[in-house]
Formats: structure tokens, sequence, C-alpha cells
């Protein structure tokens, strides 16, 4: 697993990110978290916070139904989790239920609007 150790290389990684539409399957992307992302043998270090952010233009609609449990099984085991819903097509209600908390949910409007919103992500999950 790489760690990303500063702001400026998450912020390049993320709008260089290449952008598709189609299937959201929140579950699928938690039970790799779990099994395969925060690890230790892929490098995941106990005492160090684990966090996941999510960027989503739309709604789960795969597995929808076991989003929640999963999300809420992957914060129960210290995985910090946030999300950036982008467009007014996403369900904010159902990533807050994924992150717990509001200040881990970030809006905008648009694609354009990520780079300006990444501030405020990193502040939220890093705690800076």
């Amino acid at each position: 697993m790489t760690a990303l150790t500063n702001a400026t290389l998450l912020k390049s990684i993320i709008a260089d990110f290449p952008l598709v539409g189609g299937l959201a399957n929140g579950a699928r992307a938690l039970e790799l978290l779990m099994q395969q992302v925060f690890v230790p043998e892929n490098g995941d270090r106990s005492g160090v916070q684990n966090v996941a952010i999510f960027i989503t233009a739309g709604e789960f609609n795969v597995r929808m139904e076991e989003t929640i449990a999963l999300a809420t099984t992957a914060r129960l085991r210290g995985i910090c989790l946030a999300a950036v819903g982008v467009t007014v097509e996403v369900d904010s209600a159902e990533l807050y239920a994924m992150v717990g908390l509001s200040n881990m949910l970030v809006l905008v409007d648009n694609f354009d609007d990520l780079p300006q919103a990444l501030p405020d992500i990193l502040d939220n999950v890093c705690g800076k």
C-alpha cells in the first residue's frame, strides 16, 4: 500500500482520477476496504487512522441494501469514512447514513467545484 503523506499529492491524485458513469457498488467497495486495503499484509499499521473517501455523483445502485450495514461495520472497526457528493443527483441522506457524521459529508454542485472542496474534505478527514 502506498502512503499519501501530503495534501498536494492527494489533490493531484483526485484531480487526475478518471470519471466514469455506470454502476455504483458501495457495498463491494466497503468489503474491499475491510478485506484487502486496511489489512496488515497490505501495509495497514496499528495506531494509524484508516480513512476512506467516497466520491460519487449519484446513488449506490448495486447491493444498496447492504451498503449502510457494511459502512457501520467499517466504522466500528475504526475506519473513518468520508464522502463527497457531486451533483444534485446524489442521495445525501444515503451518504450521511454511510459516513455517520455530518462533517464527513461534503456536497458540491458539479465536478468543476471539486478542487475547491478539497480543503474542506482534508480538514474534516485529517482534523487540521
